[in-house]
């Protein structure tokens, strides 16, 4: 039996992508039709090979891939059956809208567990008999999801890949689903909050090189670099506690950020002394792991770099300094934030985000513990 005639013949969605491709006839040749249990495959040599190859790379740059194929010579099965939001994600976007209240009726003309507004029914098929009918019947709003994100599909944060997190902003904030200010959304800490506990998800993801990560630059986006010398910091200026809080906003959404390598080790040092023996497990869920101390929320937020459907990816990729480094990073330039308003994205900025999120970055209680004590010292200048 030729190579051909054995992939027709034992054709399957190995990775549960919801489509079959070349990554999939990978796996078949090695593993054969009962290719399901896979994840042995990802640490081998073979494996290793087989992620540098052109067709690897065209399948893992291609994104979320509803129909079509690596190889047209191949029959192909939908094995998703038209469903382009797997169950778990539908699962953390009806939590996110509502904490999934199969009980919500209509509110402001957003209606059921989904809070479906009917511009949203209409573009979703206008399926049932009525706006109210379909979207409070929670069988029926999940298909019309699904034709809805058939229709407005796209890479929303612009990490190179349509998942989970796409489809939770599509559905919030429709095809213009790039706004900043869903990060900070009672919405998006819901869904958040779903994804680490529902560690399936994601699994729309396609395999990553696990060592490995490829910068996607967005054409017109210019490169924010981190000053070689030390900058001088700016003392922040808090004001008064009879003035209202300042709203934070994101003020560095359309660039790229890069962070040195002599950053990145100064928030290492300053996150655990940098000892890699100090760390050998991640103890539960909530803790955090590595030089880096990522928990699981930072993991999420960072777009769980590393993940490859294995139980024990977090930990994995958090306890592998080059591993975590690169969570940092991503999380960093997701959430670049001018904490110090002194007007420049520094060094300064990202410790501050690192340990206090963008969010609270600009509280003060952090200069005085030993976090900011040990990045003063490796970063060389005194407050």
């Amino acid at each position: 039996m030729t190579i051909k005639s054995y992939m027709n013949k034992y054709a399957s969605d190995c990775n549960n992508d919801g489509v079959i491709d070349c990554e999939d006839f990978a796996i078949i040749h090695r593993v054969g039709p009962n290719c399901a249990n896979n994840n042995w495959l990802k640490v081998t040599d073979y494996w290793n090979a087989f992620t540098e190859t052109v067709c690897s790379k065209k399948a893992e740059n291609s994104g979320f891939r509803p129909s079509g194929s690596a190889v047209n010579s191949i029959t192909i099965t939908d094995k998703n059956h038209g469903k382009m939001v797997p169950k778990e994600c539908l699962k953390c976007i009806c939590e996110a809208s509502s904490n999934c209240n199969l009980k919500q009726q209509c509110f402001n003309g957003h209606c059921g567990p989904y809070l479906i507004s009917q511009k949203y029914w209409i573009d979703g098929g206008k399926l049932g008999s009525d706006h109210v009918q379909c979207t409070t019947n929670k069988t029926c709003a999940e298909r019309s999801i699904q034709n809805y994100m058939l229709k407005y599909y796209k890479d929303c944060n612009n990490d190179g890949i349509v998942d989970c997190d796409d489809f939770a902003a599509i559905h919030k904030l429709g095809p213009d689903c790039n706004s900043q200010s869903l990060y900070f959304s009672e919405y998006w800490k819901h869904f958040e909050y779903c994804s680490v506990m529902e560690p399936t998800a994601r699994r729309e993801l396609p395999p990553v090189n696990f060592y490995t990560y490829i910068r996607r630059p967005t054409e017109g986006n210019r490169v924010v670099t981190t000053s070689t010398s030390k900058p001088k910091i700016k003392k922040f200026n808090f004001p008064k506690y009879t003035v209202k809080p300042i709203k934070l906003t994101k003020q560095f959404s359309n660039l790229l950020v890069d962070v040195s390598e002599g950053c990145l080790e100064c928030i290492c040092e300053a996150s655990s002394g940098c000892q890699v023996s100090n760390f050998t497990s991640c103890e539960n869920d909530q803790s955090a792991c590595g030089v880096y101390q990522i928990d699981k929320v930072y993991w999420a937020a960072s777009g769980r770099y590393g993940y490859r459907g294995a139980a024990n990816d977090f930990e994995r990729c958090a306890k592998n300094k080059q591993c975590a480094g690169e969570i940092v990073r991503r999380y960093l330039s997701k959430h670049a934030f001018d904490c110090n308003r002194d007007g420049h994205l520094n060094c300064v900025d990202f410790v501050l985000i690192h340990k206090k999120g963008p969010k609270y970055c600009a509280d003060k209680d952090i200069f005085e513990n030993d976090y900011w004590y040990r990045f003063e010292s490796c970063y060389g200048f005194s407050r």
